[in-house]
């Protein structure tokens, strides 16, 4: 889809939303993610939309045959500033010649293993720093307005937002009834 096409579509989708902000509120379409033996988990989103395999590095006991959670979310997060890169470009009105976006990030593995730094504080489990490198090009437009560009995207990247606005996790727990009893024979 040409970038035009695609402004268009985001100049409909805003203008509803300009006379009807409400219409914008409501779920995300929620991932569910169930155990499938070892450490490989398959998540999708109930609607055949979306599956995903996850599993740990070998050193950790998996068997390192799919990505890893944590590498999945700086596989969003590069995707998804990537997609709003595109976005932005589009209402912009710059085609873009070529667009690459790199997620890092630095983790301290004793944390995902509940283990206490040298000083005997808790470790995060997740990533104490996250990194983004965004190379573009296009004919025609100055670095300075590319710049502003991407850092207009980066804002508006749900995923980056997400993770930069520690949001409070609500977390419920079900627990399952027991099963009958098995007897040996």
């Amino acid at each position: 889809m040409a970038a035009h096409e695609i402004a268009a579509a985001f100049e409909r989708v805003a203008s509803v939303l300009r006379r009807r902000p409400e219409a914008g509120i409501g779920d995300d379409t929620p991932a569910r993610a169930e155990w499938a033996g070892g450490t490989r988990v398959i998540t999708h989103d109930g609607h055949g939309q979306g599956l995903v395999v996850t599993d740990l590095p070998t050193e950790l006991g998996g068997q390192g045959e799919a990505p890893s959670a944590v590498w999945l979310l700086r596989a969003a997060l590069a995707s998804c500033v990537a997609t709003r890169v595109l976005m932005e470009a589009a209402l912009q009105g710059i085609e873009l010649r070529t667009l690459d976006v790199q997620a890092g990030s630095r983790s301290d593995a004793r944390g995902l293993l509940g283990l206490p730094d040298d000083q005997g504080r808790p470790v995060p489990a997740g990533p104490a720093q996250l990194s983004l490198q965004v190379r573009l090009g296009a004919d025609g437009v100055a670095a300075e307005r590319l710049q502003a560009l991407v850092a207009s995207a980066a804002r508006a990247s749900p995923v980056a937002a997400t993770l930069h606005a520690q949001l409070p996790l609500l977390l419920q727990v079900v627990v399952e009834p027991p099963g009958p009893a098995v007897t040996k024979t």
